[in-house]
């Protein structure tokens, strides 16, 4: 084996080594987040949380589409809903959602980092939760699951 070889083996076991560790621990923390159940009716997005911690806050969903399409909602304490019309028309294709929000659950952060804010930083913060989708528009309407198993 000649040392370039080597020394790119060598590089690509420290660069892809982490990114293993790192995918493995997401997967473990994707495991403990609850299950979105979708409810695509009339032109809303809603979302039911199965699995959802008892303590909710923070919550925010966003829906991206073609062609620049954008919508968002925020809730201090529940899972918001979206009239997607009201931010655009709806232009065939795939849409992707993102809810993200604070539990109630508490956790101790490893790091001691500085946050620049001045003082102390805290050493715990409420645990994330983050549940991510999508869904498909066919002649500007919203095609569920159970229409797409219909048609195959």
């Amino acid at each position: 084996m000649n040392n370039l070889w080597k020394v790119s083996l060598c590089a690509s076991w420290i660069f892809v080594g982490p990114l293993a560790a790192i995918n493995s621990a997401h997967a473990a923390m994707a495991s403990n987040q609850p299950k979105a159940i979708e409810n695509l009716s009339d032109g809303t997005l809603a979302l039911e949380l199965q699995g959802k911690p008892k303590v909710i806050h923070n919550v925010t969903l966003r829906v991206a589409g073609p062609n620049g399409y954008t919508a968002s909602a925020f809730s201090k304490r529940d899972v918001p809903s979206i009239e997607l019309s009201k931010y655009g028309k709806l232009t065939d294709g795939v849409y992707q959602y993102e809810m993200t929000a604070a539990s109630g659950e508490k956790i101790e952060i490893q790091s001691d980092l500085d946050d620049g804010r001045g003082g102390k930083s805290p050493k715990v913060i409420y645990k994330s939760i983050a549940v991510a989708g999508s869904f498909i528009v066919r002649d500007g309407k919203i095609i569920t699951k159970n229409d797409r198993k219909e048609t195959e």
